[in-house]
Formats: structure tokens, C-alpha cells, sequence
């Protein structure tokens, strides 16, 4: 009977830990229509991308979560997983971007105060 108690405080435990493991935003390197977008449209893709990037470094600061080896691998793997996703969706939609030639046009979307963990995701 004295087991129930230690193992009910493990899983409040266990569930604290959980929940406080960084999970960014990990796109997708792929959509599938990349190669009907124009160039606009590319280039708003790879800005995107690129914010999508700058969050997960965001989340690589130190925080009270990571004093727990468990929590700190997972969220090291996390944020590494989302910010090299995010590469290489940059990658990969330079090459479309390229590929149309879009180099002439030099299109800077507005700067805002777009969050990416509050929009769309992939």
C-alpha cells in the first residue's frame, strides 16, 4: 500500500518533465507543389522557412528544464531536428528559386511581428 503513493508522485513527476521538453516547430522539407509557386511566392516560402529557423534557436537558451538530462536531450533534439529542417526546406526552395531564375526580383516581405509557433505549420 505504501508503493501507491511513491508511484503516484513519480507520474506527477514524470508528466512535469514532459511537459517541459522545447518542441519548435519542425516543418516540412517538402510540400509537394514548391515547383508551381512563382517567385514571389518562393521567396516567401524561404522567409518563412528562415523565421521558422530563428525560432528554433530561440528555443536553444538555457531554461530551468534543462538541469533534466532527460528533458534537456529531448529538447536538444528537438530544436536541432526543427532548425535543420528548416535549412534545408531554405535549401530546397533556393534550388526552385534558382531553377526559375527568380534572381532578378528582390522582394523583402514587411517586417512584422509574425510568430511562427502561433501561425500555420507544416
Amino acid at each position: 500500500m505504501k508503493l501507491l503513493p511513491l508511484c503516484g508522485s513519480s507520474l506527477v513527476i514524470l508528466s512535469l518533465t514532459a511537459c517541459s521538453i522545447s518542441s519548435p516547430v519542425i516543418v516540412n522539407i517538402q510540400n509537394g507543389n514548391e515547383s508551381q509557386l512563382n517567385c514571389m511566392q518562393l521567396s516567401n516560402e524561404i522567409e518563412a522557412a528562415k523565421r521558422y529557423k530563428e525560432a528554433a534557436r530561440e528555443e536553444d537558451r538555457f531554461m530551468l528544464k534543462h538541469v533534466n538530462p532527460f528533458t534537456t536531450f529531448f529538447s536538444i533534439y528537438n530544436m536541432n531536428k526543427a532548425e535543420s529542417n528548416a535549412q534545408k526546406r531554405i535549401d530546397y526552395l533556393q534550388g526552385f528559386y534558382r531553377q526559375k531564375q527568380c534572381d532578378h526580383i528582390r522582394y523583402t516581405p514587411p517586417a512584422s511581428s509574425y510568430n511562427p509557433r502561433m501561425d500555420e505549420t507544416f
